[in-house]
């Protein structure tokens, strides 16, 4: 079993005021630079795995974060963000917008709701907590990373807090973040939630 995993958001990303899902962006000049300060934290102590999705952001801020490291990380699809469906693309304010209209026209809560085309907060857990059990049970001691998106950071964060999922967006995750969580042999413990080296 892992002894810390340390929750990585990727960095912020090209046009970063949209919502793109599963569709592939690249990192931004800032979210470069994000990757590198974090690189710089963690350099003392890095963990001995890392993980990511294989989406291009992703991907990317490992490749920031493994500069000069002889580590390869491994890139797994169930730790995707959450499929947008029809939505994929669309800006921040115009997604909340539509989600209310879907919510009020069918009556929906967060827990059943699914974007047309795409998953639901129910899917994205069933696909991201059996991957992150496994990958924390075959971790032996190590520390590991998982550089990933908002969403399966938040559903890793609801699971181990204990928290239902309309508590979901409580949980801050902005670009470039890191949260800690610690297994001692007794429950696991959030330590450090959302933190940025420099602050930006």
């Amino acid at each position: 079993m892992a002894r810390r995993v340390y929750l990585i958001r990727h960095g912020e990303v090209i046009s970063g005021e949209r919502c793109y899902g599963q569709t592939d962006v690249a990192l931004s000049e800032r979210g470069r630079q994000q990757m590198l300060l974090l690189r710089q934290w963690l350099q003392p102590a890095f963990p001995g795995a890392v993980y990511g999705s294989d989406l291009l952001r992703s991907r990317e801020s490992v490749e920031l974060l493994l500069r000069g490291s002889a580590l390869e990380a491994r890139f797994l699809p169930e730790l995707r963000e959450i499929h947008l469906g029809a939505y994929e693309g669309k800006s921040s304010q115009e997604l909340v917008g539509l989600l209310s209209q879907e919510m009020q026209a069918r009556g929906r809560i967060w827990r059943d709701f699914r974007f047309p085309g795409g998953e639901g907060l129910s899917q994205l857990r069933a696909r991201v907590i059996p991957a992150y059990r496994r990958l924390v049970a075959d971790a032996r001691g190590q520390d590991l990373a998982i550089v990933g998106h908002s969403g399966p950071n938040r559903i890793i964060l609801c699971q181990v807090l204990g928290l239902p999922l309309r508590n979901l967006w409580r949980l801050g995750q902005d670009y470039g973040s890191v949260s800690i969580i610690e297994y001692d042999g007794r429950l696991p413990q959030v330590v450090l939630l959302n933190w940025r080296p420099g602050g930006g």
